[in-house]
């Protein structure tokens, strides 16, 4: 058992960004080209059964967390996903561009800056498996 587990461990990386707002997001880069973007820190083995974000190995995207408010999570893909939102109590993972919500229009009028003080983002190169801030600071 032991030995399956350190190659399930081996064959997998798992990442935790910690958000501006001390919130932490997990990129989780599986086999198969599947990845999970989860709220929190992730450890399981299995796929996550909550709310999550499933996407390739190479895909980029954005996501944008209000800071005091964190039952939303908006995101903006470049490549296709597929969105969990199962449980009520976690926060739903909504794209921007579907959103009928006036905070996330504020993000596709692209608006100046100082009116995204209150959120709090990530920037994902999954491929490169690292991260950017809203601060433009470099998560690896």
């Amino acid at each position: 058992m032991a030995i399956i587990s350190l190659f399930i461990w081996y064959g997998e990386s798992r990442k935790f960004f910690k958000l501006t707002n001390g919130e932490y997001i997990t990129l989780w880069k599986t086999y198969n080209n599947t990845s999970f973007i989860v709220r929190g820190k992730y450890y399981g083995l299995l796929p996550p059964s909550g709310n999550h974000l499933r996407t390739s190995n190479i895909n980029s995207l954005s996501i944008y967390t209000k800071r005091d408010k964190t039952d939303t999570i908006y995101f903006n893909s470049l490549s296709n996903y597929r969105v969990s939102n199962i449980e009520i109590a976690e926060p739903f993972m909504i794209d921007l561009k579907t959103s009928t919500n006036q905070d996330a229009r504020i993000f596709l009028k692209k608006v100046k800056r100082e009116n995204f003080e209150n959120w709090c983002t990530l920037h994902f190169n999954i491929r490169e498996n690292y991260a950017m801030d809203e601060n433009g600071v470099v998560l690896k």
